[in-house]
């Protein structure tokens, strides 16, 4: 990886004298842009590209080494250069610290009094630390140029970019000549297209395995109303591969509370802390062992729904009366009215501006109101198995892997029974 930083500069400069070849191509309106890793990178391709006119640099941070040295997301390539003697260990940094943005601030500043760069950051970053984002913001001294992300991490700010992606998209439209018009926007189909993308989504956290080094992710804050009584949760979803997923948020009648299986199963029990089932680990042992059999069933016909669904979205209008709305801060409502007795109601599920992801949700079906609003939903997203495990600063206590997975199952059968 390492290595490979100088090559990917070469690359990236190349990719330059390839692109500005093109025909139709205007070589001063070259940019770049890049999020997380890839925002460092393209940070600190300033330093080596003139021909850079425009840079968006998404969830970046200066100080590359203090980004490998804290974040839990590096810490096998931490490990790795740890390991090594004290001059491979000084050689490593040094190709690090080439990739460092903080090298690039002239180039950046430049790009900034042309207004010509923009630089993001979550407030709550736990991989790229916030003390170094800052340091880069505060180094190119151009406040226009910034952006922050109020009380997101990392990872619901990069499951949550459609925002972003509108002012990255107008970013560089500027650059646009006036005689190009975009194609004119009928909206049709796409309303089947805005559900097809959301069952699809649905069917893939609930029944498809991400791909490798990736995970679906998804986070919400929902209250509803059923007869009277009030409802509020809110929860952050990892699945990954080889039965790795996390869990954590605030639930009806068990308050704060998060299990996942990382290395090892676990689940965070009071006075914060994780009780891990490490002892007399058994591999035959399984969670769908310990579960109720009629539970199991209920959830795997709603898994079968749910597929079938993703395959035939148009099959909605069978059972809803729908069309597409423009709404703020450009994006588009697919409002469903319900035309069946048994499916009386309206649904209003707000996505962003491309139809893609849902922002939130608001309901009225048979005298139960509620609303979501989501924080990030992304399938595939780039990630790391740390991220299935608990947080570092909670205190761990290892137990049977019998009576972690039994509470599991007694969770699961909680939760079907809940939402029958």
């Amino acid at each position: 990886m390492i290595s490979g930083f100088d090559q990917s500069t070469a690359d990236a400069m190349r990719a330059f004298d390839v692109i500005q070849g093109v025909k139709g191509v205007d070589p001063e309106k070259t940019g770049v842009a890049g999020i997380s890793l890839g925002a460092i990178r393209s940070g600190a391709l300033c330093a080596y590209e003139p021909r850079i006119k425009r840079a968006y640099l998404s969830l970046v941070a200066g100080d590359l080494k203090k980004v490998i040295l804290s974040a839990r997301e590096t810490r096998d390539l931490r490990g790795f250069i740890q390991k090594q003697s004290k001059k491979d260990q000084d050689r490593l940094w040094e190709c690090v610290m080439r990739q460092d943005p903080l090298n690039a601030v002239s180039q950046l500043r430049k790009l900034a009094k042309q207004k010509r760069l923009r630089m993001v950051r979550a407030e709550k970053d736990q991989i790229m630390p916030p003390a170094c984002s800052i340091a880069l913001f505060n180094a190119v001294n151009s406040p226009e140029s910034e952006i922050c992300l109020k009380g997101m991490g990392h990872y619901s700010a990069m499951a949550g970019l459609s925002g972003i992606m509108d002012d990255l998209v107008a970013f560089f439209a500027a650059d646009v000549p006036a005689s190009w018009k975009p194609p004119v926007d009928t909206y049709e189909n796409a309303s089947v297209e805005m559900i097809g993308y959301l069952l699809k989504d649905l069917s893939s956290y609930l029944t498809a395995a991400p791909k490798e080094g990736c995970a679906h992710m998804v986070g919400l804050k929902t209250s509803f109303n059923i007869k009277g009584k009030e409802h509020k949760f809110d929860f952050e979803l990892a699945l990954g591969n080889q039965g790795r997923f996390k869990l954590t948020g605030t639930f009806p009648e068990v308050g704060y509370a998060g299990f996942g299986r990382g290395d090892a199963p676990w689940i965070i029990g009071g006075q914060k802390s994780v009780f891990r089932g490490t002892r007399s680990s058994d591999p035959d042992l399984t969670l769908a062992s310990l579960i109720d059999p009629q539970a199991l069933l209920h959830y795997r016909m709603a898994l079968g729904l749910a597929a079938g669904a993703a395959l035939s979205p148009d099959l909605i209008k069978n059972y809803a009366a729908f069309k597409v709305e423009n709404g703020k801060n450009n994006t588009r409502i697919l409002c469903l009215k319900g035309i069946k007795k048994k499916s009386k109601g309206n649904l209003r599920i707000t996505f962003d501006g491309a139809g893609r992801y849902p922002l939130e949700a608001e309901w009225d079906v048979e005298g139960v109101k509620g609303r979501i609003d989501f924080t990030h939903w992304q399938i595939n997203a780039a990630s790391d198995n740390s991220i299935f495990e608990p947080s570092d600063d909670i205190v761990k206590q290892d137990v049977l892997q019998r009576d972690v997975l039994q509470m599991f199952a007694s969770i699961f059968q909680f939760a079907v029974e809940y939402f029958e």
